[in-house]
């Protein structure tokens, strides 16, 4: 669940990303469990912010682009829909 938060914590980023994703010497980047990184709140993904390396794993929003905090009602709904058929397609080809 990323928010400004969730990259400010210096204890996700040190301790709990390197877990899900490695970070090579030469750049790269490795997922190394499933992960779904779903945007709460509008995140700069223009490279203005240190993103620790998930700007290269696909950054949940809904079908209309749409930031969760953007969602209402039915739209709300639809969201969390989209959002379990990401999950569970990311388990399934182990991405």
């Amino acid at each position: 669940m990323l928010s400004p938060d969730f990259f400010a914590s210096g204890f996700i980023t040190g301790t709990e990303l390197c877990h899900f994703i490695k970070t090579h010497a030469a750049g790269a980047t490795r997922v190394c469990k499933p992960i779904v990184p779903v945007g709460l709140v509008p995140i700069p993904l223009d490279g203005r912010a240190d993103l620790r390396s998930l700007e290269q794993v696909q950054v949940f929003r809904d079908r209309d682009q749409r930031w969760f905090d953007r969602t209402k009602g039915h739209i709300r709904t639809d969201f969390a829909d989209q959002l379990a058929g990401a999950i569970a397609h990311r388990l399934d080809v182990g991405l």
